[in-house]
């Protein structure tokens, strides 16, 4: 049931006190002349059968958790069905009174014209609140998340900006030291010390990205395929000067991928130079037709990706027992799967790790 403080209580008592009250009027026949007294017993129970679901409908209503206001359209819905229940009851009794025929109890058929709207009027009307309700929560909803994502954009440009300047700062410094010291350890530890800053710019610059790519979703565009093999390769020429990367594209299709497809290819061929030494790790990039998709596959000869890097791709999101050392491996998921392709990870047999990217072509183009 309810409280007596139940803002609903007063809700329930109009409804329930119409309800009352066309089942006494409608039965006594006070519209009716006295020599046509008809069946009160029958109009009596007839009226009570319609009663019963108004009276059933608000009881299953009550225990919900539902705002007043869903309870206000409820009521005011029903309410509305009954007035108009009541005006075709009496348009019909209007019309019969005007002839000739027999007589007509029009308080019974008015008030049941009226009795009978109410009962499709509470769930029509619970319907509609409900509907509202849940609009005006999306709506708050979508502003709260507007406001959190606003938040989260400012946090993150923010972070990014400081970790870039300290880590170049750190870096510069531990160039200083590595003019004037010259012991090999010394020397070991500073590259070491530089290697983590490395990778910890490259996690600010890959948060970054995800967040590009997220915010650019279910948008594909054509592209040549060597025009994406060459613009993913620029950077990896311009931070491994010295790296020996052999591109091979067998063919000249265009494929359908997301705007930064290229960053997928970047990062492949950087995580191999990353895990390896890139002085003495032989990288292969090559690019050749398969099933309706362009497969990129970029192969080297170094030790490989470790295993915690490539499992993170099979649960994507990142828990306390399952992260990656870094989100590289999670922008060549998300460019893949935002272009509607696939990407797979293999040991080859002479030893090294393959990255097998597969791009849909523009002929074979995925479903958004």
């Amino acid at each position: 049931m309810f409280a007596l403080d139940d803002p609903r209580y007063p809700r329930v008592g109009v409804v329930y006190s119409i309800t009352a009250a066309f089942i006494i009027l409608g039965a006594n026949g006070f519209l009716l002349a006295a020599e046509q007294s008809g069946n009160e017993l029958a109009k009596f129970l007839g009226l009570l059968l319609l009663a019963a679901p108004v009276v059933y409908g608000m009881q299953r209503l009550l225990p919900r958790e539902d705002s007043v206001e869903t309870f206000d359209y409820v009521v005011g819905v029903g309410l509305g069905f009954c007035l108009y229940g009541m005006l075709v009851a009496a348009i019909v009794v209007t019309g019969h009174l005007l002839g000739e025929g027999s007589a007509l109890d029009a308080s019974f058929v008015i008030l049941t014209g009226g009795l009978g709207g109410l009962v499709v009027g509470l769930p029509v009307g619970y319907g509609y609140g409900s509907l509202l309700t849940a609009k005006q929560e999306v709506q708050t909803q979508l502003r709260r998340n507007a406001t959190v994502t606003m938040r989260i954009s400012v946090l993150h440009r923010a972070l990014r900006h400081n970790i870039r300047t300290h880590v170049n700062v750190a870096v510069g410094h531990l160039e200083l030291l590595d003019e004037t010291l010259s012991t090999a350890e010394t020397r070991q530890h500073l590259e070491t010390a530089r290697r983590h800053l490395d990778r910890l710019e490259s996690l600010s610059n890959n948060a970054n990205r995800l967040k590009r790519i997220w915010s650019v979703q279910e948008y594909r565009e054509p592209t040549p395929i060597r025009e994406l093999v060459v613009e993913g390769l620029e950077a990896v020429a311009e931070r491994y000067p010295t790296a020996e990367v052999d591109i091979q594209v067998a063919t000249d299709a265009r494929v359908v991928c997301h705007p930064f497809a290229h960053w997928a290819i970047e990062e492949a061929v950087r995580n191999a130079l990353l895990h390896n030494d890139p002085a003495t790790t032989s990288v292969t990039v090559q690019a050749y037709e398969r099933d309706d998709h362009v497969v990129v596959e970029v192969n080297d000869d170094g030790r490989g990706i470790p295993d915690l890097e490539t499992s993170v791709l099979q649960r994507p999101e990142e828990t306390p027992l399952a992260h990656g050392l870094g989100l590289g491996m999670q922008v060549i998921y998300w460019v893949l799967r935002e272009s509607g392709g696939t990407v797979e990870f293999s040991e080859r047999v002479s030893g090294g790790t393959r990255v097998s990217m597969w791009f849909p072509t523009d002929s074979n183009p995925p479903h958004q």
